[in-house]
């Protein structure tokens, strides 16, 4: 019979459906894998917010070493001595240095 064309089996027909879907999906998700790069490409990066310190405290002053005590003790006492500084004058200042 010429005219008659033939069929393929159920079985053949199963397979030919089940790997077309799979090919349909795997397409799908590579087109929808590509379109979501491409949107993360375009989208610029994040930016991190400013950080804001609190400004600097000035640091303390040095405590003067022993040897500049003593020295400027001996200047007050020079001037005491000379008579440009009284004796409140003197133990006011000597005060201060020794704190």
């Amino acid at each position: 019979m010429p005219g008659r064309r033939r069929r393929g089996s159920l079985l053949g027909s199963v397979a030919r459906t089940a790997v077309i879907t799979k090919t349909a999906t795997r397409v799908a998700h590579n087109e929808a894998a590509r379109a979501e790069a491409k949107r993360a490409a375009l989208q610029p990066p994040p930016v991190a917010p400013p950080v804001y310190l609190p400004p600097a405290e000035p640091a303390a002053p040095a405590a003067p070493s022993a040897d500049d005590v003593i020295a400027q003790l001996k200047k007050f006492a020079e001037l005491r001595d000379a008579g440009i500084l009284t004796e409140e004058e003197f133990v006011a200042q000597k005060a201060k240095l020794l704190g």
